[in-house]
């Protein structure tokens, strides 16, 4: 079982993006609606956002990899897939993605920092899914379609394994 690490950065982000930006936008409106402080609503508000972005934040650290003798599961709680490994074409580990790996831009996901999870369109134009925080990387092709997650080499040596004796 593999996870997710969400590195500082994307983490700071976040909580600007979800928890800052809202307290100022509704500080801001209160302000300028009725000229006076809405003290309570702004720290009503202030605390469920910090609660969500908990919960979003460990939903993001709680993403896993399972490989079973048949299949590799990525899941998330977003999204998830199913990888038969019988349908496997090739298994690669990198430390760093080339290029033409690299998203270019979200279709259907997240992308905080360095966590990209879902559906992203490639610089040839084609969707793969991510399900990524930090190197090193593994990349399966499966048909056209391509699947790039975080990993370790445990999990690496358990794919190649189960592919070579399939």
């Amino acid at each position: 079982m593999n996870y997710l690490k969400v590195d500082l950065q994307a983490g700071v982000f976040l909580l600007l993006l979800v928890v800052v930006l809202p307290t100022i936008i509704v500080l801001c409106s209160e302000h300028f609606l009725h000229k006076q402080g809405g003290y309570k609503i702004t720290l009503i508000t202030l605390g469920l956002t910090f609660l969500l972005t908990l919960v979003f934040y460990f939903n993001i650290e709680r993403s896993r990899i399972l490989v079973t003798d048949t299949a590799i599961e990525l899941q998330n709680f977003f999204y998830s897939r199913t990888i038969p490994i019988e349908k496997i074409n090739t298994v690669e580990l990198y430390d760093e993605l080339p290029v033409e790996l690299s998203p270019r831009l979200k279709t259907n996901g997240l992308a905080i920092g360095s966590v990209k999870i879902g559906s992203f369109l490639l610089k040839d134009r084609k969707t793969v899914f991510f399900m990524s925080a930090q190197p090193p990387f593994n990349v399966i092709t499966l048909g056209d379609d391509k699947f790039i997650f975080s990993t370790n080499k445990e999990i690496n040596e358990k794919l190649t394994t189960r592919k070579t004796t399939q």
